[in-house]
């Protein structure tokens, strides 16, 4: 409200945010609920490849203790009308996300942080490039993605490794003398 002799203050220019985002900037928790009628997919995984221990980094696993405490707090919250999914990330309201909510979010995400456009498909490739570019072997990075068999992360990723191994050969050219010996008088 303003008294008479003022304006009123105009916020701040913000930077343009997803329609679906609060005036925060945050996402909000009933963004994209789950069309009447939608029943999460479950199933079981692929091959036993599917079923994995990732190793995470300190960053990570504190993001991730982050969420579990929020998490705890939103099932605290619901009581009883919490449901038990079995899912790690969920709604605040413990119901599963929907993809096309999960995609969403990625775009607007990827498209306000300055990077090059990327797929959410894409971050398998960009794991197993950044882990090969790392010094992972071929077999943690099969480990690592669930390939059943070391073939398939081979024939999937052969471009990736063949850059990364003329660097490798580069570096080992760089290591043999190039001028010839001073010819005898």
């Amino acid at each position: 409200m303003t008294t008479p002799g003022t304006r009123a203050r105009t916020p701040p220019r913000t930077p343009a945010r997803h329609p679906s985002a609060t005036s925060t900037g945050t996402w909000p928790s009933s963004s994209r609920s789950p069309p009447s009628g939608y029943t999460p997919v479950t199933r079981k995984v692929k091959s036993d490849a599917g079923d994995r221990i990732v190793p995470l980094g300190p960053a990570t696993v504190a993001v991730l203790t982050d969420y579990l405490r929020m998490h705890e707090a939103w099932r605290q919250v619901s009581g009883a009308d919490w449901p038990d999914t079995g899912l790690f990330f969920v709604r605040p309201d413990g119901r599963a996300w929907h993809p096309q909510a999960i995609s969403d979010r990625f775009e607007y995400l990827v498209a306000h942080s300055g990077l090059p456009p990327v797929r959410l498909h894409d971050l398998r490739h960009c794991a197993a490039t950044y882990l090969r570019h790392g010094g992972a072997d071929l077999k943690e990075v099969q480990e690592t993605l669930g390939h059943s068999t070391l073939a398939l992360t081979s024939d999937t990723y052969t471009t990736v490794i063949l850059e990364l191994h003329r660097a490798n050969a580069d570096a080992a050219a760089q290591l043999i003398p190039r001028t010839p010996p001073a010819e005898a008088a």
